[in-house]
């Protein structure tokens, strides 16, 4: 099998349980847009954007940092003493996170929610203790396993979801053992806390089949090897602080920026839900990075190392921009995925699908600092990303609201992924083929405003489909015979 087709396939394999497990949870948004208003749904993408900021504190860059000494020293030995450091790390800051809730509720604006905060702790504790044990699965190429143990843990919380909205369908005298059940663990009426209950029973249950994997160790650290870690993984940890403000703190901004309170969890509840429509974006790309970082730790210091990572780059921006067209090109029926209330935020999704794009080919582009170790440059870029955040959401969402939030992340990261091509050139140069790229992203553009451009003249909807499948063949057929053309030379 060629490097190329076994990438492709661990991609396919990687993303399977992201892509089912997230288009199972997609397809929950038409109820839970259903079930609650945009200022309960609001504090629901409002926690899970603190969730994501705090799961960088938890994991603080060792998931990488276990990739890279894996492959100087001992893995075993790698293993125990990345583990053993999180362990300990993760059930002090969950500990502090319950104990400090109050004041933490009171600083975040969230007074009155700080039984929440309990179920957040719970939320990251059991994921960061499964970090390295996945990390152990997929640099060991157990994919099956990988892929087995993330479908089971997402299904599990997808039933307790359903299970909480059934039974509030219900009532409380129902003789049903498993509704009683619902009931005694999370009072209803329904609300936000119970799609966080459910969220930490599938990480606790989650937790439980990687058993095998975490009782297998013993123990202990390595001080000299923890300390070299600890010296690698820092700058991954401000970097991925950066990137987690650059990817979230526009969510939290909006509680302080917009009045009334009531307002600014309503346009949380409308940006959070149309966020959700850049979903095959964010899938593919997480799907990819899956793969690709073991991928490209275990063919280091290989012959064909930089052509490869060049030529993989090419196929990634043309899959990344044939979702975008798809996506804008069927947004008139993928809308339907969120309740018409909130449908005022439709148009932010080309922004925020062009956004993580470029999100995403810095991500890819980004593995320069962690192949060769500069790390230090990961933290620069990401910061120099977090500064354009925090001035551009504190000048355009008072003005735009949600919709400057969007064109922030879209300026973030278009300058990270600037910024670190230029970095990579001089201390990782690689010879990317930047004319193919940027002719298949200028063409899924244009595609993309032709047919915008007919269905604003008012044509009609069988005349637009007609368009959308002619751009579509028409994109594919130019990279076929275009890719076709390279190879034959």
């Amino acid at each position: 099998m060629s490097i190329y087709k076994k990438l492709l396939s661990q991609t396919a394999l990687y993303g399977l349980s992201t892509l089912v497990g997230r288009l199972l949870n997609y397809l929950l948004t038409p109820l839970l847009t259903s079930l609650f208003l945009p200022e309960e749904f609001g504090i629901i993408s409002y926690f899970y954007a603190i969730i994501s900021f705090a799961n960088m504190l938890f994991t603080y860059g060792m998931e990488t940092a276990y990739f890279y000494f894996s492959k100087k020293y001992n893995e075993r030995d790698v293993f125990q003493t990345t583990y053993t450091g999180i362990v300990i790390s993760s059930i002090l800051f969950a500990s502090t996170i319950i104990i400090f809730r109050q004041p933490i509720s009171l600083v975040l604006n969230l007074q009155g929610y700080e039984h929440y905060f309990v179920l957040m702790a719970f939320i990251l504790l059991f994921d960061t203790l499964s970090t390295i044990p996945f990390g152990a699965l997929r640099l060991s190429d157990h994919v099956a396993k990988f892929v087995s143990i993330k479908m089971a843990g997402i299904i599990i919380n997808i039933g307790f979801t359903l299970l909480f909205a059934f039974a509030w369908e219900q009532n409380n005298s129902s003789n049903h053992a498993m509704l009683r059940f619902m009931y005694q663990l999370a009072p209803l009426p329904l609300n936000a806390r119970h799609i966080f209950i459910a969220n930490v029973l599938s990480s606790g249950v989650v937790c439980l089949l990687l058993m095998k994997e975490i009782s297998a160790i013993r123990f202990s650290i390595n001080t000299s090897l923890w300390r070299e870690s600890l010296l690698y993984a820092l700058p991954l940890l401000i970097a991925g602080f950066a990137g987690m403000i650059n990817e979230t703190l526009d969510r939290i901004l909006i509680s302080y920026l917009i009045k009334p309170p009531q307002q600014a969890l309503y346009q949380q509840g409308i940006y959070g839900a149309c966020y959700k429509l850049s979903i095959l974006m964010t899938l593919f790309i997480q799907a990819f990075r899956f793969a690709a970082e073991p991928f490209f730790f275990n063919r280091k210091n290989e012959q064909n190392e930089k052509q490869v990572f060049a030529n993989v780059m090419k196929y990634f921006v043309i899959l990344c921009s044939l979702i975008f067209l798809f996506v804008m090109l069927n947004l008139e029926w993928i809308k339907y995925f969120i309740n018409n209330r909130y449908w005022e935020g439709l148009h932010v999704v080309p922004i925020l699908l062009l956004a993580n794009l470029f999100l995403g080919v810095y991500l890819y582009q980004g593995m320069w600092y962690k192949l060769s170790g500069k790390t230090r440059y990961g933290a620069y870029i990401s910061l120099a990303g977090a500064v354009i955040t925090l001035v551009l959401n504190f000048i355009l969402i008072p003005i735009y609201g949600y919709t400057g939030a969007a064109y922030t992340t879209l300026v973030c990261y278009a300058s990270m992924m600037i910024i670190s091509y230029f970095l990579g050139t001089k201390h990782y140069p690689i010879q990317y083929d930047l004319g193919a790229i940027s002719f298949y992203f200028i063409l899924s553009i244009l595609l993309f405003a032709g047919c915008h451009y007919a269905l604003k003249q008012n044509v009609s909807v069988t005349l637009y489909h007609v368009l959308t499948t002619i751009a579509l063949i028409a994109f594919g057929g130019v990279v076929y015979f275009r890719e076709n053309k390279v190879l034959a030379k």
